[in-house]
Order: C-alpha cells, then sequence, then structure tokens
C-alpha cells in the first residue's frame, strides 16, 4: 500500500509540472443558473453519453457511459473551465470526441453552474503513509532495473526530494503505459505500448499461456482470455514477484457479457488463412457498411439513434418517445445525399418543438462521405441516389392538393408556424423540406407503408386498401393519389435548410 501510494503521487506531480497552461476563451465567464442547467443538461442530449445520477457503469451500458461519468466533476475541475469546455470543446482539444451542442452562451453558464455543483466525491483516501525516503527507494528499485547498482546510487543521490519524485512519476508513467490511452508531454507516439501484440494471439498454443497457481478455471485458451478480461493480474496470485515483475493490466471492471466478447474476438486473432467459407465477403458495400458501424459506434450516434435495430439509448430517458432522436436505419433511401451532407456539416432544427438537439461533430469531409456511403449501404441503394426532376405547381394535378387537404396533413406536419391546438407528440417536420431533403421515392414508400419502415410511427396508414383507395380522387386508384400528393408536397419551398447555411 505505501509503494503504490509513494508512485501515486509521484505521478499526480509529473502531471502538474509538465501541465501546458490553457487560455479561456472567455475570461470572465457570466455566472449561470444551476436549475437551468440542470435542465439543460437533462433535455438537448448530454444524457446520452455521460451520467449524472447514481447509476453504476454496468447499470447505464457502455453507451450512457460512453463520456466521463459527471457525478464529481466540480471536485475535479472549475466553473471557468466547464464553461470553456461546454462552449467549444476543440478550442480544448482538437482530438476530443465532445461534440458541439450547440448552445447559447446562456445555456453555457447555465451547464457550467449545474455541473461545477455536482461535489460529493473525495475520492478513494490515502490507504498508507510515507516519507521522503520511501520515495527515493521506490526511484531507486526502478533506476536499478535499467542501470547498475552503484550507478543507480549515485544517480538518485544527486537528485532533490522533489527531483526525486517527478522522476519517479516520469517512470511509473512509462512503466504503466498511462500514454497509450492519454495524450502526455514528454511521450509520442513512437512510445513502445506496454502490452503484447494481440495480431495473432489466438494462434498461441496452450502451454504458452501461463495460468501459474489459478486452478479454478478450466486449462483452455477461451478461458484463460476471459480470466484475463475479468480480473487482469489474477495470475500473480500466490506467486513470490519484485514489484517490477507483476503483471500491469488495469481492470476495466468489465461485465461478463464484455468479457465473453473480449475474449471470443481475441480468439479470432489467427496466424492461420482461414477458408473462404469462413471469411466475410468484400464489396464496396460491405466496406462502407463496415466503416460506418464503426464511425457511429466510435462517435455514440448509436447513444441517440437507432441504427440498424441497436442503439437509441437516449429513448429509454423520455417520457414519450416520439420526441427522440430518429431512427436513422432507412436513412439512405429516405433522404437526398446532398442535403444530409450539409446537415451532418451543419446541424439545423428540423422538429423546433423538441429540446434535444443534433450536435455539431466537427469531422471532415471524408468521414461524412463514408456516412452518406454507410447509410446507402443499409437501404442497398447501389451506386448514385436516384435522381427526380424539379415539380411545379402547374405540373401537379389538383387532386394532389385536394388529397392533401382531405387527409388533413397539415394537422400534424408544419408549415412554417407550429400549429397551436396540437401537442408536441403529435406534430411532425415541416413539409416545406420534403423536395430539398427527401428522396421521391422514398416519399412513395412512406405513404404506402410508414410502421413497415419505421415500426411505432405516429404516421398513419393512409391506403389500406392498395392498388384501391377509399378516396375517390383517380378513380380510386390508390397508386395514383399518392403519386400526386407526393408531387405535390414536391412544390413546397422555403423551410429550413442546410444547404442555404453554406454548405
Amino acid at each position: 500500500a505505501r509503494r503504490n501510494e509513494v508512485e501515486i503521487d509521484s505521478v499526480v506531480s509529473d502531471l502538474f509540472a509538465n501541465s501546458e497552461d490553457h487560455e479561456f476563451a472567455v475570461r470572465r465567464p457570466p455566472r449561470g443558473s444551476a436549475a437551468r442547467g440542470e435542465e439543460v443538461v437533462a433535455s438537448v442530449g448530454c444524457l446520452a453519453c455521460h451520467i449524472v445520477g447514481d447509476e453504476s457503469r454496468l447499470e447505464a451500458g457502455p453507451r450512457r457511459t460512453f463520456g466521463q461519468p459527471l457525478q464529481s466533476i466540480g471536485d475535479k475541475t472549475s466553473y471557468e473551465w466547464l464553461f470553456d469546455w461546454v462552449r467549444d470543446p476543440r478550442h480544448f482539444s482538437n482530438e476530443t470526441y465532445m461534440p458541439d451542442l450547440r448552445l447559447t452562451d446562456r445555456e453555457v453558464a447555465d451547464v457550467a453552474a449545474y455541473l461545477s455543483g455536482l461535489t460529493g466525491s473525495a475520492g478513494q483516501p490515502a490507504q498508507a503513509t510515507y516519507e521522503d525516503g520511501d520515495v527515493r527507494d521506490v526511484l531507486l528499485d526502478y533506476v536499478r532495473s535499467v542501470l547498475p547498482s552503484a550507478e543507480a546510487e549515485e544517480l538518485v543521490a544527486g537528485m532533490s526530494a522533489e527531483e526525486q519524485q517527478l522522476d519517479l512519476g516520469r517512470r511509473v508513467i512509462a512503466r504503466y503505459g498511462c500514454y497509450s490511452c492519454h495524450e502526455i508531454a514528454g511521450f509520442g507516439q513512437e512510445t513502445q505500448p506496454i502490452g503484447i501484440e494481440l495480431t495473432e494471439e489466438g494462434s498461441k498454443l496452450l502451454p504458452r499461456l501461463d495460468f501459474a497457481f489459478v486452478h479454478d478455471i478450466p486449462h483452455t485458451k477461451i478461458e484463460w482470455f476471459k480470466q484475463k478480461m475479468r480480473d487482469p493480474r489474477a495470475f500473480d496470485r500466490s506467486r513470490v514477484l519484485q514489484p517490477l515483475e507483476k503483471l500491469r493490466m488495469p481492470d476495466f471492471g468489465m461485465s461478463e457479457e464484455e468479457v465473453t466478447l473480449f475474449a471470443t474476438a481475441i480468439q479470432s486473432f489467427q496466424t492461420d488463412v482461414q477458408p473462404l467459407a469462413a471469411q466475410v465477403p468484400r464489396s464496396a458495400r460491405h466496406d462502407a457498411l463496415r466503416e460506418g458501424r464503426n464511425l457511429v459506434r466510435r462517435r455514440n450516434c448509436v447513444g441517440c439513434h437507432e441504427i440498424e435495430a441497436d442503439g437509441g439509448d437516449y429513448r429509454d430517458l423520455l417520457d414519450d418517445p416520439s420526441l427522440a432522436p430518429p431512427m436513422l436505419t432507412p436513412e439512405g433511401a429516405k433522404v437526398r445525399p446532398e442535403w444530409l451532407y450539409a446537415f451532418l456539416r451543419e446541424p439545423i432544427t428540423i422538429r423546433p418543438w423538441l429540446d434535444v438537439r443534433m450536435p455539431n461533430f466537427g469531422l471532415e469531409d471524408d468521414h461524412w462521405n463514408g456516412v452518406l456511403d454507410y447509410f446507402a449501404a443499409i437501404s442497398d441503394v447501389v451506386g448514385p441516389f436516384r435522381t427526380h426532376d424539379p415539380v411545379t405547381l402547374a405540373q401537379v394535378p389538383a387532386e394532389g392538393r385536394e388529397l392533401f387537404d382531405l387527409l388533413r396533413c397539415q394537422q400534424c406536419h408544419v408549415l412554417d408556424t407550429i400549429p397551436a391546438d396540437q401537442p408536441t407528440d403529435n406534430l411532425a417536420p415541416d413539409l416545406r423540406m420534403a423536395s430539398e431533403r427527401l428522396q421521391p421515392e422514398w416519399i412513395l414508400d412512406w405513404l404506402r407503408e410508414p410502421l413497415a419502415i419505421q415500426p411505432g410511427t405516429r404516421m398513419p396508414m393512409l391506403w389500406t386498401e392498395l392498388p384501391g383507395s377509399f378516396y375517390p380522387q383517380f378513380g380510386q386508384d390508390g397508386e395514383q393519389q399518392i403519386e400526386a400528393i407526393r408531387d405535390y408536397l414536391l412544390t413546397f419551398r422555403g423551410g429550413p435548410s442546410p444547404l442555404r447555411a453554406g454548405n
């Protein structure tokens, strides 16, 4: 315990000694309301990635703990830093995965006031006390591992107590590989990782896996991998080892399901060439699916959105699921690529009655093009998206407008102004965006059978007798009616547009 405390304090000393100054974008940020900030955090989407209550990581799940837990963030940092971070995460770090939630400065101040008040954790108390001589002894142990004893003692003796602690901190960081996950001054990308290469780990022969004195698990490869994930330092038990000989892999607190998933993946890392029947086929579509699935998980898009029947965890926090971020599975067939590209680069408000908002991720164009390819691959849209000639009102049969009025589309759908007499859970997007945003063929599919595209949608099934119809227009020809109302929708103009926002 004493050695642990010596190493921990040395790492802290090194990090503080080598920290760079950070100039806040707003030097004297305005003070906000913690009560309003709590409402903002609960409504705009922060809880899709962060937890603020008493939930544990395992209870909340991996998506809702994608970002740092915020329960005691006020103990860790200051109001000024939180304001700067929430206002523009990339001002602090260009590499951050934290997106810009497009908050106003007042909302930012409110959020910073709320988060800075989340205190109460004093951390884990020290398990032992130590003296300066203990720092010297631990440092000497490290130096002796790379230098002859006499040289090591001479080197350490020439250092002050502060220099000894800082030097030890640097060596501890190097030993435990903190730089593999964190950017730390003095440890560049050329620094070797501390772990073994796993590329062919699944091919390793069983005798090369050291079970040591662990006898309570079957001695098989898969069980060794599981135990390593479950309790990484279990194989040190009952062994007589010097401190620097002990295992270093940290305990990631995995659930048993995660343990099994990781162990299965490692078992699959084989040196042998697998038969073609066991290999995933390569094609442009499969590559787009693979890369897209990786991106939407790496950026936690699935924390808010359901994609390919997976994700959408944020929906479970809402009293009304209809107010959740939309399902994106049919996006490739639904939305025009140029509109989607512009929207992803600079999101606009589509449903202004919602508090949750689409953030700006600030990704490069190749990432967004990969997203477009991914959505196209999900919908199996081969090659260029289908085009459709612009429609003018003069070209639309009068029956199109008759059906639009008869079916009372505007009762739910917004046309510039939000209907005052409708509850928000009944409202639907502004139809003035349809001509610029939606794929014409998708509109037909949606009108025919909305529940097949989005189970649970409040969009009603208006044509239940196709190819016939209950409505009189076009001699009760349902297909002609659907095309007429689609063409009428495509004449609408003037809605919110990311294309006109300069994208």
